[in-house]
């Protein structure tokens, strides 16, 4: 499956980026031809969505300067240069994207954001110009590795991810000055990627002069990408950041695979489970939280997955005792960037080192190492925690906390309390007949998702399991699950400590499906194994096909247990009897032929992963046909209108950078409301400018005010009644006293006044002064206080 080549000798003999010049063109040629094909379908996917061509050429340009580049030199001086280029390119792209936060930051906090384009040749000239680093330009390790079919496996679950993408809402989300209607949370993070080309820390952009505590690296990382590029923010947001940095995780998961398993191969398996996420829900009236890690609407979640398999990568070699030498700046690196990241990556990497720590006391060896790296954390953690503390406004420890959000446990306990609120630390109401028997029937839902990761169990064998590797991504798997299930979040954001965990759980399965056939090799039983593997995968799919089709509707709230466990009667018979074989197989083992356990044992697992696998694909595959037939869900009228995005964009370009705007727009339907939604983001995302009160609703104050007088954060009222007044003041009754004092004492330039939001006064014209107006919108610039005075 993959081919292993020595050095040559001669050094003339490679070019500088270490290929051989005696291999044929040819040869050549289909090594890269996965790539080949995959940039040329990602670009046909962009430009077919709209994207402007300059913006993908820019764009890719700045990847190659300011990420691929300096990232890829300096790995290789820190840690070698890995024997795929795959994967030495997705280790120099996630330490790039580490050096480039760390970039940022500097030139932002000195206010030399302009002169970001720089700092790649601040890392390139040195390995230039010194002639010890010089050789990293064209080092090449003891053996170099290619594997043809890991390259198009990988490439297959790229270009995977890229179609759902495109056709899910690439293709329905039009790009400003266009009308549009977004998830709420991509306006959100689109006005903290604006607000961080201003400054470091960033303020809340609809909260002027509080500052955000928030995980935004990944929004920096927009910022950054901006700044250097000079792509539009809106652009890089909704079509340009995701995919590179999907790209760069893909090719981490096969590192960090291979470098657990000595196999290339089952790197490309786990990024088929990540990007098509292992699920099996086959009731159609109820959908548990699953096991995604790539989720579109969340940066913060996939931006972080790049710094936990970049730590785990260093780790793995921590853990078995190597040297690491100048690893330990890559894995402060990661760690660094971990929290601002995700806040979940930290609490499962230690948790993994701790599962280190215990087996290596019970087996009585060193634990220097899993201990240094502990510390290593810790002090990592003094980095970031001044930029992003409190990001977890709201979180409180309570078990099954999360159940809290499925409709079935509401319904059977009828009565309805809202997560993140009530007392004790346990889930409410559990004492009630019958109670606790759904609650772990639903717990078992949830951690149904990830049972393909059982498929690991083969690592129980007694080579695999002394492999101290082997407990720290199991830790880490058992880490973040068991957060899931504690932690309580009035927003379920608990459940992001599962999804993170969802690479390292793909990786062990497929370590445990090379587990079960190591010493298959000849040709006889190679072909036994594909037709074992076509069985199993065949059985799978037929087992969760029909679950799906016989699962009952529950009629009321007593047919939940029923319903929910009705659908595996299908899979308990199918796995009582593959039990019954393989115990009979295991007795008469002598008399069958060799490897026909292995066989057995690795069908099975096939078996397992299909059952999971096979839902995902079919839900991708009803959204192309979707897409090819044209249908599109019809516009919201909340959506922003075509005259709302000129506005907007008329403020983002006249008004001064550190401008504080005010508005009437609050309300995630628009029309503001008392206890309304208050998730309205999109003007100071699409007008790239702080907002004095926008909406509210993921600020600390809002979260934490969950469950008073019985609402929930987002339609909790804003929390200074006597500024909101005043705020609302200036468009309903307007006076100069009124507009002088949010003027001086709130730093406000500039009132959009929406139409559809609530009423506008027609006074506003006497005592502001009009720079813009159409249908649905006025833009008032306040005069300053000396024309006030006048």
């Amino acid at each position: 499956m993959s081919t292993v080549v020595a050095d040559p000798a001669d050094p003339a003999k490679s070019t500088k980026f270490g290929l051989s010049r005696e291999r044929p063109t040819a040869d050549l040629v289909l090594d890269f031809l996965p790539a080949i094909v995959t940039v040329l379908l990602v670009v046909t996917a962009l430009l077919a969505t709209h994207t402007p061509p300059s913006a993908v050429l820019r764009y890719a340009a700045y990847l190659v300067f300011a990420v691929l580049l300096p990232g890829t030199l300096v790995h290789r001086a820190l840690r070698g240069r890995s024997p795929m280029l795959l994967t030495d390119l997705a280790l120099g792209g996630a330490t790039g994207l580490a050096l480039e936060l760390a970039a940022w930051a500097i030139f932002t906090s000195l206010h030399a954001q302009a002169f970001l384009w720089i700092w790649p040749l601040l890392v390139v000239i040195p390995f230039v110009a010194v002639p010890a680093l010089r050789r990293h330009w064209n080092d090449r390790p003891a053996v170099t590795e290619r594997s043809r079919l890991t390259s198009w496996l990988v490439a297959g679950a790229f270009l995977y991810f890229t179609l759902g993408l495109a056709v899910g809402s690439m293709r329905t989300t039009g790009l400003p000055p266009h009308a549009n209607l977004y998830y709420e949370d991509i306006y959100w993070h689109l006005s903290i990627a604006e607000e961080l080309t201003r400054q470091v820390p960033p303020e809340v952009p609809q909260m002027a002069g509080h500052t955000l505590h928030y995980h935004w690296f990944s929004n920096a990382h927009m910022a950054a990408s901006h700044l250097v590029s000079g792509v539009n923010l809106p652009v890089i947001m909704l079509r340009l950041w995701l995919l590179p940095v999907v790209a760069i995780i893909l090719g981490l998961v096969v590192a960090v695979a291979r470098k657990a398993t000595g196999l290339a191969w089952t790197g490309a398996v786990a990024c088929i489970i990540v990007v098509a996420p292992a699920l099996l829900m086959p009731w159609r009236w109820f959908h548990p939280y699953n096991s995604a890690a790539l989720v579109e609407g969340s940066p913060s979640q996939v931006f972080g997955l790049v710094f936990l398999l970049l730590a785990c990568h260093v780790l793995l070699d921590l853990v078995r005792g190597r040297s690491v030498r100048w690893g330990w700046v890559v894995l402060f690196l990661a760690a660094a960037a971990a929290p601002g990241s995700k806040p979940s990556v930290l609490p499962v990497l230690l948790g993994g080192l701790g599962v280190v720590v215990v087996f290596d006391l019970f087996r009585r060896q060193p634990i220097r190492a899993p201990i240094g790296a502990i510390l290593l954390i810790g002090a990592s953690v003094l980095i970031s925690s001044p930029l992003t503390a409190q990001s977890a406004a709201g979180s409180s420890l309570k078990v099954f906390g999360l159940l809290t959000f499925e409709k079935p446990w509401n319904a059977f306990i009828k009565v309805h309390k809202l997560p993140g609120t009530g007392d004790g630390r346990f889930i409410y109401d559990a004492h009630k007949p019958g109670a606790l028997a759904l609650a772990l029937i639903l717990v078992a839902a949830l951690l149904l998702q990830y049972a393909w990761v059982l498929a690991g169990l083969t690592l129980v064998g007694r080579r695999t399991r002394r492999d101290p590797a082997v407990w720290l991504l199991s830790g880490c798997v058992v880490a973040g699950l068991a957060a899931m299930l504690v932690v309580d979040h009035p927003g379920a954001s608990e459940v992001y400590f599962a999804k993170t965990v969802t690479p390292l759980a793909a990786i062990l399965a497929a370590w445990g499906l090379a587990a079960a056939f190591p010493a298959i090799t000849t040709g006889p039983s190679r072909v036994r194994l594909a037709l074992g593997l076509a069985a199993g995968v065949a059985v799978g799919a037929i087992c969760a096909v029909l679950s799906s089709k016989s699962a009952p509707r529950p009629t009321g709230p007593s047919d939940y247990p029923h319903a929910l466990l009705a659908p595996f009667a299908i899979m308990l018979v199918v796995a009582v009897v593959v039990a019954v074989a393989g115990a009979a197989g295991f007795l008469l083992r002598r008399r069958l032929p060799d490897g026909s356990l292995r066989i057995f044992g690795a069908a099975a697992i096939a078996a397992l992963l299909a059952v999971f696998l096979v839902q995902t694909p079919f839900h991708t595959a009803q959204s192309v046909r979707a897409a090819t037939r044209g249908t599109s869900a019809a516009p919201k009228p909340w959506g922003v209108t075509a005259q709302e995005a000129a506005a907007t964009a008329w403020l983002a370009r006249h008004a001064s950078s550190d401008d504080v705007v005010a508005t009437n727009v609050h309300c995630k339907f628009k029309v503001t409301r008392r206890n309304c939604d208050a998730r309205a983001f999109w003007v100071s995302a699409l007008g790239a400018h702080r907002v004095l009160i926008e909406g509210w609703a993921y600020t600390e104050e809002a979260l934490q005010r969950q469950g008073l007088n019985g609402r929930g954060f987002v339609t909790q009222p804003f929390y200074d009644p006597k500024l909101f007044a005043a705020n609302e003041g200036a468009f309903t009754d307007p006076t100069p006293a009124g507009l002088a004092e949010l003027r001086d004492k709130h730093g406000v330039r500039w009132l959009f006044a929406d139409r559809a939001a609530g009423p506008v006064s027609p006074r506003l014209e006497q005592v502001a002064r009009l720079r813009f107006s159409n249908a649905d919108v006025k833009i008032f610039e306040l005069p300053g206080p000396s024309a006030a005075t006048t």
